[in-house]
C-alpha cells in the first residue's frame, strides 16, 4: 500500500494548503485500513509511534472504500497529553478530501486505558465529523505491547 504523509503550510495566497512530504510503499498484505490490526501494525513499523517518549497524535484520511489517502501527525504534545483540535483535523481531512478518518495517539505510560480527555476528545471529533459528513472510523491508543480501539469496544 502506498503511504503518503502531509503537512499544512500557508500558499502564497496565505490560504492553508497540503503539501505532501513523503510517499513510500508499506509492503503488506493489506490494502485497506479496515481494522484496527493493520493501523497498528503500519503505525508501528512505518511510524515508530509506541517508542515516543512524548505523545504524538496522527490522522489518517481514506477514501470510502477505506484506502488510506494520507497521514498527517496533527499534534505533539508532552509525556502525558497533546492537544486534540477538532479544527486542525478537520482542516486537513477538508483538504485531503477524506470520507473518513482514524485517529491514532500513543500513551507512553504504555498504560492503553483511555483518558476522560481522550473520550470527551473522541465525542467532539464524532459529532464534528456527523456535521461535516466525515466519519470518525476508529480512535486507537497505541502502547508498546497493546493498543485500544474505541471502535472495537463500541464507543464509536
Amino acid at each position: 500500500m502506498m503511504v503518503a504523509t502531509y503537512k499544512l503550510r500557508k500558499s502564497q495566497k496565505q490560504w492553508p494548503e497540503l503539501l505532501k512530504e513523503r510517499s513510500f510503499r508499506y509492503t503488506t498484505e493489506r490494502t485497506k485500513v479496515n481494522n484496527p490490526e493493520s493501523v497498528v501494525d503500519m503505525m508501528r513499523d512505518v511510524f515508530r509511534i509506541h517508542e515516543n517518549a512524548e505523545e504524538y497524535l496522527y490522522m489518517l484520511t481514506v477514501t470510502p472504500q477505506l484506502k488510506l489517502t494520507g497521514v498527517f501527525e496533527v499534534s505533539h504534545g508532552d509525556n502525558t497529553s497533546s492537544v486534540v483540535s477538532p479544527q486542525a483535523i478537520f482542516q486537513r481531512a477538508l483538504l485531503a478530501g477524506a470520507s473518513g478518518i482514524i485517529l491514532v495517539h500513543n500513551h507512553p505510560s504504555d498504560d492503553t486505558t483511555p483518558s476522560d480527555a481522550d473520550y470527551n476528545a473522541t465525542t467532539r471529533i464524532k459529532q464534528g465529523g456527523e456535521l461535516l459528513g466525515i466519519q470518525l472510523l476508529d480512535h486507537i491508543i497505541i502502547g508498546s505491547h497493546s493498543y485500544y480501539s474505541f471502535k472495537a469496544e463500541r464507543f464509536i
